[in-house]
């Protein structure tokens, strides 16, 4: 693999922010700057260079300890061409390409990075590396190889890299992002506040933003157990994804040959022929009664036999409580404690309990 170095700039004055530093502000306990840092440093990068300019000695405070070294830009009035320009003077001559990193992107992950590095091998490192969103946009950080570094030595002004990357786009190969967030940045303080608004105005009780297994951002009632509710079937379909993989769980067989039938009036024998597929689809066909439906669920559940398995979606309880019967008698396990042995332990959840797991009975149905 190539030796690959990182220029962080982190010099502007971020004005548009305000009267603070962003690079500064407060991110899951600890500087925004500080988490760009550290992500980089996840990922096989040789060199990490820290271009610094307005408030310098907060920045050095901030990334004190952190295995990089620091370039100062006395210049950096004159805008990120000169700060990106004092970076590249000061690379090691054996790096062979440098990522040019903006210091306000707390969403970059070491996984894009490194997906970067494995296009710029591939590429002998002899072309420019653009990381895309999904839609074809193109976005920071870009990764330059060493034949362009007398060019990237001669910016200066506001803009950057910007002219030069549009005069070398026959020698750049794009790469496109799984997911657009990465690309995040930060340019003023409504940026930080636009989520916790957006959040206020859906009545959320909590929020935490995590990259990486990193906490990026936290607010309202995160150490609070909640009733998960519906969010229920997204974790019992990872659950099954697990069992199914190691060969517990056939999604297809039926709710026949599983002995799945309710109370009367039973299941009809077309709606016997919902798999296990269709369930976890929401497209069983199995419009009985369910428990813990509400009044508008009730409303809107589409008659009986009304369609084939597999052919309409329609959300429902029952099929989530049916699956949640068959994964027990499959998986020969209680749903709580499987999904703290495989899931809840594994990732790290700190407050998810057994105990607090609890199965609803009523005379609508058996599951």
């Amino acid at each position: 693999m190539a030796a690959i170095g990182a220029i962080l700039l982190a010099a502007g004055a971020s004005q548009r922010f305000g009267t603070e530093n962003k690079l500064l502000v407060d991110l899951g306990g600890q500087p925004l700057v500080r988490r760009v840092a550290e992500e980089i440093t996840r990922s096989g990068v040789t060199e990490i260079l820290v271009v610094t300019g307005y408030d310098q000695p907060s920045i050095l405070r901030a990334l004190e300890g952190m295995p990089v070294r620091f370039i100062h830009n006395a210049n950096w009035t004159a805008g990120m061409g000169a700060s990106i320009a004092t970076g590249i003077s000061a690379v090691g001559p054996e790096i062979e390409g440098a990522f040019i990193v903006p210091g306000d992107m707390p969403f970059l992950t070491c996984g894009l990075l490194d997906s970067l590095v494995v296009a710029f091998d591939r590429n002998r490192g002899d072309r420019v590396i653009v990381p895309a969103t999904p839609s074809g946009e193109q976005r920071n950080p870009i990764l330059w190889p060493r034949r362009f570094f007398p060019k990237l030595n001669s910016l200066s002004g506001g803009e950057g890299a910007k002219h030069l990357l549009l005069s070398v786009v026959t020698e750049s190969i794009s790469v496109t992002a799984d997911d657009a967030g990465v690309f995040g940045d930060v340019d003023t303080r409504a940026d930080l506040q636009a989520a916790r608004d957006y959040s206020g105005t859906i009545h959320t009780a909590a929020v935490m933003l995590i990259v990486d297994g990193q906490v990026l951002d936290e607010w309202g009632e995160t150490a609070r157990r909640f009733n998960v509710h519906s969010i229920r079937k997204s974790l019992l379909s990872a659950l099954y994804g697990i069992h199914v993989l190691e060969g517990q769980i056939d999604l297809s067989k039926t709710m026949a040959q599983l002995g799945i039938d309710d109370n009367e009036p039973s299941l009809t024998e077309v709606e016997k022929r919902a798999t296990v597929h269709d369930l976890l689809k929401a497209r069983s066909g199995v419009y009985h009664s369910a428990l813990y439906e509400t009044a508008g669920m009730k409303a809107r559940r589409p008659k009986r036999g009304s369609h084939a398995p597999g052919t309409f979606f329609y959300y429902n309880n029952w099929d989530f409580n049916a699956l949640g019967t068959i994964f027990e008698r499959q998986a020969k396990t209680n749903l709580f404690r499987g999904f703290k042995q495989r899931i809840g332990d594994p990732i790290g959840m700190q407050d998810f309990r057994v105990v607090d797991g609890r199965y609803v009975a009523g005379p609508d149905s058996v599951y």
